[in-house]
């Protein structure tokens, strides 16, 4: 084998395995919604999270925010990064496993 194969065969293999982006975190079925406390737009839709239904709340920043919601801190960023969350607040509606919708910025949010 020359070495250009060689070289190919291992450039294969290193973007085959060790560059793939890992498995995205499972979100659970029903509404989720991503804040920050640091977003002027989340801290206004906060009061709301609390009187949807079955709502999973993750927050970017601040682990206590929304204060009234049991929210669960992406301190790494990873549901963020693995889901394309671009801008806050972003609601997605997940069904089975998959997300089916996604609405954001906060004026389409206030259309629910």
């Amino acid at each position: 084998m020359t070495l250009v194969a060689q070289t190919w065969e291992y450039v294969e293999h290193v973007t085959a395995t060790e560059l793939e982006r890992p498995t995205a975190p499972a979100l659970p079925d029903g509404l989720v919604v991503v804040v920050k406390e640091e977003c002027e737009c989340c801290r206004m839709v906060a009061p709301l999270l609390g009187a949807l239904p079955a709502v999973t709340v993750y927050t970017q920043d601040d682990p206590a925010f929304p204060a009234d919601v049991d929210a669960t801190h992406d301190a790494d960023l990873a549901v963020s990064y693995h889901h394309a969350i671009e801008t806050v607040p972003t609601l997605l509606r997940i069904v089975d496993g998959v997300e089916v919708e996604r609405l954001g910025p906060v004026h389409e949010v206030a259309r629910l």
